[in-house]
Parts: structure tokens; sequence; C-alpha cells
């Protein structure tokens, strides 16, 4: 019963902002083919975990024949094609606010990869969070002279 319900849920990933009035980038041919692949291959494999299931996955694209690549090309065109005449559409003011709510989110994350950095650099090298304040100094001189 509880599977059967997980779909229904909410997840972080449902709730994104993402702007309803700008179209989705069509997928390419190797994203086609893996979206279709991934659900037999997962019922055959069911022990691997998904970067080795994509790797089967991705040598089994090699194996696919350039016949079948062209029509899955030939499907992204069109679908490429439809995506741009419905990014023609769009304003530029809501493709201007997009642009620069993707640029701080970019931002944002490369901050926090060089602070985790950071963090990971200062704990190797043992060094302190703060430094020692002059009292502190103090204190630690004192203390040496107490008996």
């Amino acid at each position: 019963l509880i599977s059967g319900v997980r779909h229904l849920s909410v997840t972080p990933c449902m709730m994104k902002t993402s702007n309803p009035d700008i179209p989705k980038k069509p997928p390419t041919p190797w994203n086609s083919f893996y979206s279709a692949k991934f659900p037999e291959f997962k019922k055959n494999f069911p022990n691997l975990h998904t970067p080795d299931l994509m790797r089967k996955i991705s040598e089994a694209w090699a194996q696919v024949s350039a016949e079948e690549k062209e029509k899955l090309q030939f499907i992204y065109e069109k679908e490429r094609e439809v995506y741009k005449n419905k990014m023609s559409n769009v304003p530029e003011d809501v493709l201007s606010s997009a642009k620069s709510t993707k640029a701080s989110k970019r931002i944002k994350k490369a901050k926090s990869s060089v602070e985790n950095d950071l963090k990971a650099l200062l704990e190797a090298t043992n060094k302190p969070k703060r430094s020692i304040s002059a009292y502190l100094i103090y204190c630690q001189e004192r203390r040496s002279q107490l008996p």
C-alpha cells in the first residue's frame, strides 16, 4: 500500500519553481534511448546500481544500428524545431529573468563548493576554526606560571 502511494507524495524536486512559460528542451537521441531502456535493464539487472546500469545501456547504445540512430536523430530534430518555435514565442523579459535566476543559482552553488573546499582544507591542516584571542593567550601564559 505504501509503495503504491509513494508517487503521490510531494518531493523537493516537484516543488521547483521553474517557469511554466519556458518550454523544456527535447531529449537527445541518447537520452531517449536511455529513458526507454532503463526500466528494461533495471528489471533484468535488479542488483546493479545506476552507474553500472548506465554503463550497460551505453554498451547497448554502441551496438544500435546507424539506421536506428538516424531515426532517433530525425525525431530529435523535429522536436528541436518545435522547441525553437515555442522559444521564439516566449517574451524576452521572461527569458532574462529565468537566465538571471539560473545564474544566481550557479553562483550560489559555486560559492558553497568553494566554502566546502576551504573547510576541508582547514580540517586537513588542523587549523583552528577561530584564531586565539589576546585574552586566551594571556590565560595560557598565566596557566604555566600557576602552582
